[in-house]
């Protein structure tokens, strides 16, 4: 088998490296038992392979015809045919496959991304803000700081004991859950630090 090289490019999930449907036209437009190899920035590569029963992903020592297949799936769209990834776990069809172990699609992998974190992460501060407001209207203490608790913030006059303190306990439990997914992706982004720099032990 002939392979051609291709450039470095960064993973954009932060975790495992990909492969999207504009890898997948590169190596549809090659010839049979043509492939490329893919050097991914945490030191990763990948070589996938054009075969008659759809993509050859080769494992083991180089020489060793082992590996497995990815079969493709064509759907017609305004201007000719898209080919699409069939996940080589779940079979289904997929625009992006994921580089851990071997190749699979979100759902098998299931990685946790940034971005969901991260607006989970706004909701959570958006969130606490607006109740926070909502229960010391005329709080003489800022209520957007979210650097200090609710835990402790004195009752405001009018309101029952019971209704203060199931409302006050809705904002620690958000605080709380809040704290845990910050830590969460702190470490996480850590570790991705120390995997870059060559250190394999994780936080």
């Amino acid at each position: 088998m002939n392979l051609l090289s291709h450039g470095r490019f960064r993973s954009h999930t932060g975790d495992y490296p990909k492969i999207s449907l504009k890898e997948l036209k590169m190596l549809v437009a090659l010839p049979p038992d043509r492939g490329i190899v893919w050097k991914y920035s945490n030191g990763k590569q990948l070589a996938i392979f054009r075969g008659k029963a759809g993509l050859f992903v080769p494992k083991g020592r180089k020489g060793q015809n082992t590996g497995y297949v990815i079969k493709l799936e064509q759907t017609t769209v305004t201007f000719g045919m898209r080919f699409w990834y069939l996940c080589p776990i779940c079979h289904r069809r997929c625009a992006l496959l994921y580089l851990a172990g071997d190749l699979a699609c979100r759902r098998c992998v299931n990685p946790a991304y940034e971005s969901q974190n991260t607006t989970r992460l706004n909701y959570l501060a958006d969130h606490i803000r607006t109740l926070r407001k909502q229960l010391w209207p005329e709080a003489n203490w800022n209520t957007s700081d979210l650097s200090s608790g609710s835990q402790y913030r004195p009752k405001p006059k009018g309101k029952h004991w019971r209704t203060y303190e199931t409302e006050q306990q809705r904002i620690i439990d958000l605080e709380q859950e809040r704290e845990r997914l910050w830590f969460k992706s702190a470490i996480a982004l850590l570790n991705r630090q120390r995997r870059k720099n060559g250190d394999s032990k994780s936080l």
